[in-house]
């Protein structure tokens, strides 16, 4: 019985020391390592020397044909794997080899052509298993980019060489859509970068700033203003802000001066804003009303009145076109001098209906030498005459006896000598700017009505 169990003892040794072979992974029952001239080899329980991979104390090794300790970079099949220097198989871990960072998996497989989250990063292992890091990836349609340290960008802003790009949450680089950040507005192109400058969107203009950022309410672009609605929108047309009325031109340019729509007009200050009320314009006074901003025109506004051009008119100017209504003329003319204002009144049209068409300043006679007053018909008429040695009128158009319209004074070399106007200065004639007095010579027939106040 002793006999039986002593053989049945040496069976299970020889059992134990038995390195079991299966499919090229050798895993070794009593494992003796011998170093020989510096190299590491595996020996069975038999002293012979291990290939292929080894298991030893729950760590993997790979031993080559030869029996030696395989270190480094090996490629078994289609796999990599990487062996530390003291042979243990690396896996679950970074591995940098010199500049380039790889990922060996928990099965000691390099990891390639395959993301890798680690922690809340990601990570893209490129088909050489190097690590993708400062550049971008194109995964299917989308694009992605890593950082120096290879981790990818994402939720935000990320700027590549001089470019802008934006990154989803989940990396994906944001293209052909819109984007509001902080309280701006940008559009993506289709290459990720941000658009710039004037850009048109299903029928819409938009502008944006070198930035990025689209523009929204008041903008100056090229030395023009112009107004974009909340969502970057260029408008036209009539806009009321803060309680002000502007208008944009078909463009989105803001509209300064005058602006006609049919029989209407209205005016736009330097600022853009609708003009109301009365205002200056060219030395000339109007009045657009509160309510829509349409200039008056031909009507009484209090006290005032406003011809068809809308221009306020002198009340002495109005004074003179109504007390002109009541007064005939054989001819298509009919001419009134004021001489208390220094005020001449070229009317047109017939009795009832005449219409001033201009209206000049002049110089009557002095106190001592006063123009005559009433009722008269143009006469004769020259172009120029002379009085004294050294003064001479031009364009000279008889009232009534040596009574004239004409010139201010001149030389006898045609340079000017007095050309006060609006005083009472004259030896009894109407003096009139040269053009004005040339006028009356061209245009108004001889026997045309004149009174005189």
């Amino acid at each position: 019985m002793k006999h039986r169990l002593q053989v049945a003892g040496l069976f299970l040794a020889a059992l134990l020391c038995l390195v079991l072979v299966q499919g090229g992974t050798a895993r070794a029952a009593r494992e003796t390592w011998k170093e020989q001239d510096g190299t590491w080899y595996l020996l069975d329980a038999e002293g012979r020397p291990v290939s292929g991979w080894a298991e030893v104390n729950g760590e993997w090794f790979y031993l080559a044909s030869d029996g030696r300790m395989v270190t480094g970079w090996l490629q078994d099949g289609e796999d990599w794997y990487y062996l530390n220097a003291n042979g243990k198989m690396r896996h679950g871990s970074w591995l940098q080899d010199g500049e380039d960072w790889y990922y060996l998996n928990a099965n000691g497989k390099m990891r390639h052509s395959a993301w890798l989250q680690d922690g809340e990063d990601w990570y893209y292992l490129n088909a050489n298993g190097k690590m993708r890091h400062g550049s971008w990836l194109q995964d299917g349609e989308d694009w992605y980019y890593f950082r120096e340290s290879g981790k990818m960008c994402r939720g935000g802003w990320q700027q590549v060489g001089d470019a802008w790009y934006y990154l989803s949450e989940g990396g994906k680089m944001r293209h052909d859509t819109w984007i509001s950040y902080e309280g701006a507005w940008y559009y993506l192109k289709s290459n990720g970068q941000p658009q710039t400058g004037w850009f048109e969107y299903n029928g819409s203009k938009y502008h944006f700033r070198d930035s990025g950022k689209a523009d929204t309410g008041w903008a100056e672009t090229d030395g023009s203003w112009y107004y974009f609605s909340e969502d970057g929108k260029l408008q036209t047309g009539w806009i009321e802000v803060d309680g002000f009325r502007y208008f944009l031109q078909e463009d989105g340019q803001m509209l300064t001066g005058w602006r006609q729509e049919g029989d209407d007009w209205y005016y736009l200050k330097e600022n853009g804003r609708m003009q109301t009320g009365w205002t200056e314009i060219e030395d000339d006074w109007y009045y657009f009303y509160p309510e829509t901003g349409k200039m008056a025109v031909d009507t009484e506004i209090g006290v005032y009145v406003v011809d068809k051009k809308g221009r306020m008119l002198d009340p002495d100017m109005v004074s003179m076109m109504r007390k002109a209504q009541s007064y005939s003329s054989t001819r298509k003319y009919f001419i009134m001098v004021n001489t208390y204002t220094h005020k001449v009144g070229i009317f047109q049209g017939k009795k009832g209906s005449w219409t001033m068409i201009h209206y000049w300043d002049c110089t009557t006679g002095a106190p001592r030498t006063p123009t005559i007053k009433g009722n008269f018909r143009v006469g004769s008429r020259g172009t120029y005459f002379d009085h004294d040695k050294t003064i001479r009128l031009y364009w000279w158009t008889q009232i009534k006896g040596n009574y004239l319209f004409h010139s201010t004074l001149y030389n006898k070399s045609g340079k000017p000598v007095d050309s006060r106007l609006g005083m009472s200065l004259s030896l009894g004639c109407v003096r009139l700017a040269i053009e004005n007095a040339k006028w009356i010579y061209d245009n108004v027939p001889t026997g045309t009505a004149i009174h005189i106040d």
